[in-house]
């Protein structure tokens, strides 16, 4: 549990941690806790979807998600989902060429839902049913 009274914070930031819990819906149940109604959680975790999972290879990880399944677990513990995108896309031994042009790339299919990151982005709705819970 977070050491904060509930809807305290504007915004939760978490960087390369839900892949490495145990119970990452206890997490993001606890983040909706303690967002005030219209606060934002940004998740950045790597991308399950990613063409090179060896790339996340790390013992540590319990679970790495891909695209819908974070989107699905962030609405269910109540968010209301606002974008799901992912950064660095893969573009096999051109890695510098891609990192030059990555944002042209993010946009295009079908290297738009193949980055090594994945960012989701939940909102504590006003207005329970916009988002998981009721």
């Amino acid at each position: 549990k977070i050491p904060l009274p509930p809807e305290s914070v504007d915004v939760v930031f978490s960087q390369h941690v839900i892949e490495h819990l145990r119970d990452p819906h206890a997490a993001l149940v606890e983040w909706w806790r303690v967002l005030r109604q219209g606060g934002l959680m940004v998740v950045l975790t790597p991308n399950g979807s990613y063409p090179d999972p060896a790339l996340f290879e790390d013992p540590t990880h319990v679970r790495v998600f891909k695209p819908s399944e974070l989107r699905a677990a962030v609405r269910t513990a109540g968010f209301r989902v606002t974008r799901v995108r992912t950064m660095m896309p893969f573009l096999s031994s051109h890695t510098a060429f891609g990192l030059r042009h990555a944002r042209v790339f993010s946009h295009l299919p079908p290297w738009s839902r193949t980055g090594r990151s994945l960012i989701v982005v939940g909102e504590k709705a006003v207005n329970a049913g916009d988002c998981g819970r009721t």
